[in-house]
């Protein structure tokens, strides 16, 4: 072949060795994402501090994971398309021989059951895994206060002054005050945030109310009837079980919010049941722990004060929530 010819070889187009870059590179990225999600917070948490890394949000990161795990399933099937003979010829050559590599594949299914098993099962080294991602994840939602309820930058004003017991005036007054003039009512109050250049959590935090809700300084969530668990401070109403009187127990007759709902605003975090244990639970919900245990034994789970909530969730084939609204029949 002339030199020319040799030019025009090595200058051609390589379908092949464009699948083996685009698999590789889709890799990287998949791996890359995967750690940066693995570091990041709850999605509310993230949501409600307009939490960062390396200038991408939490939604743009898992957009960018979803997006080099369908290039990297794509650049695999090409892979496998061009290699298809080869592969093909492998196998038959293999069970022609009887498969010499009975080991190989044995050792190969069995690492995969490992993960699978070891990972459902919370067996070590995958429940440190879990656990250090559960740790980060704390890390983050201590940093800053939590939302007053779940997601609030998504509600419009109106709604977020019904649900902290303020009436609509006096939100905007605030908002005003504390330099957040909205343009339209119908604004959510993460869209607000961002119209300002500040987070969710920076406007609720200028507003000068606690995190615990209500209006002034807090509200008091009772989980019933009678007495209130949450405590009402300031001069807001207390809602769930009664009136907040001043800085006192929320009490009174009125209708308590679930055990499930006023755990969420008595610890003032709402981190999910999941990762409170169930002695913590327990406390904050008003409920005796010897008779949340009895309850357990008594459906045949065994649980200590230490467990958590999700892992007793998954002795039971429940969701976290379905659990908590379990153990309330225990008060």
């Amino acid at each position: 072949m002339s030199q020319e010819g040799r030019d025009a070889v090595r200058k051609g187009f390589s379908a092949r060795a464009l699948t083996s870059l685009t698999t590789t590179i889709g890799f990287v990225g998949l791996a890359f994402t995967g750690v940066m999600l693995y570091v990041s917070p709850q999605g509310k948490v993230a949501h409600w501090t307009g939490w960062t890394i390396l200038g991408l949000e939490k939604d743009e990161w898992s957009a960018a994971h979803i997006a080099f795990s369908l290039l990297f399933l794509i650049a695999s099937a090409f892979h496998i398309y061009f290699n298809w003979q080869v592969l093909l010829r492998y196998f038959k050559n293999a069970c022609a021989k009887g498969f010499a590599s009975k080991r190989e594949l044995t050792i190969a299914l069995a690492l995969v059951g490992v993960c699978f098993v070891g990972a459902w099962q919370g067996w070590p080294p995958f429940a440190q895994l879990v656990a250090w991602n559960d740790a980060i994840k704390e890390y983050w939602a201590r940093q800053s206060a939590p939302p007053p309820y779940p997601h609030a930058e998504e509600s419009t004003l109106a709604d977020f002054a019904r649900r902290t017991h303020m009436t609509i005036e006096e939100l905007v007054g605030k908002l005003e005050e504390a330099g957040y003039a909205p343009d339209d009512e119908s604004v959510t109050i993460g869209d607000l945030a961002r119209q300002h250049g500040a987070t969710p959590a920076q406007l609720f935090g200028a507003l000068g109310l606690s995190s615990r809700g209500g209006q002034g300084a807090g509200q008091g969530r009772g989980l019933g009837q009678g007495q209130g668990a949450g405590q009402g401070s300031g001069a807001g109403q207390g809602r769930g079980a009664g009136q907040g009187q001043g800085a006192g127990q929320a009490s009174g007759a009125g209708q308590g919010a679930s055990p499930a709902e006023s755990a969420y605003h008595t610890s003032g975090q709402g981190h999910g049941f999941g990762q409170m244990s169930l002695k913590d639970y327990c406390e904050q919900s008003g409920i005796a722990e010897q008779d949340a245990v009895a309850l357990l034994k008594d459906r045949g789970i065994e649980a200590v004060s230490q467990d958590l909530l999700r892992d007793v969730a998954r002795k039971t084939g429940m969701r976290p929530g379905e659990l908590a609204r379990l153990l309330g029949s225990a008060r």
